[in-house]
């Protein structure tokens, strides 16, 4: 059974990974507002390298420049859209460090924005009225929360002077201000806060189930060393072993650690086709 497992209020190091993520949306933004600033805000250069970078909502245009389905969520609109993507990108995204590496999570802020660019496109690609071009890392934020949200679900945060308090009770908020965002105005981006979520839901889902096998395997192979421990014990044989038989046994042993090792690390999707055969085949015969 899952136990609930409590993190202490603070303020990590982000991995190089997370911290080149929040980096570059800096980098990007203050670029094109300090260029657009200087021109008096018409600047046709600013405006050139912004078209450069943001998705449009038609496929005939995103076919012609299919970079934007990645450059445009690290463009962002203003100052305040960059300080609450980023700010939610940091403080989520170090949470998910606990059970996920760096570049799992650059992953989860990829995809969460790429599924909300296509839905975008998707919702508005028919529509005969003028849409503005798709900005901001919102979805991908959406995601990075979501997967916090399945992941951690069972996880509290130590707050100073309040307690223990459930991740769901910032996730859930989190997402509730960001949809209803998106449904400010016209309520164009809702499409793509939409795609950020499902894509955070089918993430999170799939390292849910990965980690039950995980603790399906684990169980296992406690109980094998429980039963051959108490059956080496009951019938002598502890002494009685081949060389060969010990020998074969422990360079097993040592291989399960191995793999077991490079999942702690780097996750279950870390490991091949090949490997994952091989920790089957091996948590069945240790």
């Amino acid at each position: 059974m899952a136990t609930t497992s409590i993190i202490k209020y603070i303020l990590p190091r982000p991995t190089p990974a997370l911290a080149l993520l929040i980096t570059v949306n800096v980098l990007i933004s203050l670029l094109i507002w300090s260029m657009d600033g200087m021109a008096g805000g018409g600047g046709h250069l600013a405006t050139s390298i912004s078209r450069l970078l943001t998705l449009p909502p038609a496929w005939k245009y995103v076919a012609e420049c299919p970079w934007t389905l990645l450059t445009y969520m690290f463009t962002q609109i203003s100052p305040a859209h960059l300080l609450f993507n980023m700010l939610w990108l940091y403080w989520f995204g170090t949470y998910l460090q606990h059970i996920m590496s760096g570049i799992q999570i650059a992953g989860v802020y990829l995809c969460g924005g790429i599924a909300g660019g296509v839905l975008y496109i998707l919702a508005h690609n028919s529509l005969y009225y003028a849409v503005p071009d798709l900005t901001g890392a919102s979805a991908a934020v959406i995601a990075v929360i979501t997967v916090v949200s399945c992941r951690m679900y069972r996880t509290s945060i130590r707050m100073p002077y309040v307690g223990n308090i459930s991740i769901l009770w910032f996730t859930l908020p989190a997402l509730l201000l960001s949809f209803a965002e998106s449904n400010s105005g016209e309520g164009l981006a809702l499409p793509a806060h939409l795609g950020g979520l499902l894509a955070g839901l089918v993430i999170g889902c799939h390292h849910m189930v990965n980690r039950e096998r995980i603790h399906t395997i684990l169980h296992r192979l406690r109980i094998r060393r429980r039963s051959r421990r108490a059956r080496e014990i009951f019938t002598g044989s502890l002494g009685d072993r081949s060389i060969s038989a010990s020998s074969g046994r422990a360079e097993n042993r040592a291989r399960l650690d191995t793999l077991l090792d490079k999942i702690h690390t780097s996750g279950y999707d870390s490991l091949s086709p090949r490997e994952r055969e091989e920790l089957e085949h091996l948590s069945h015969n240790i």
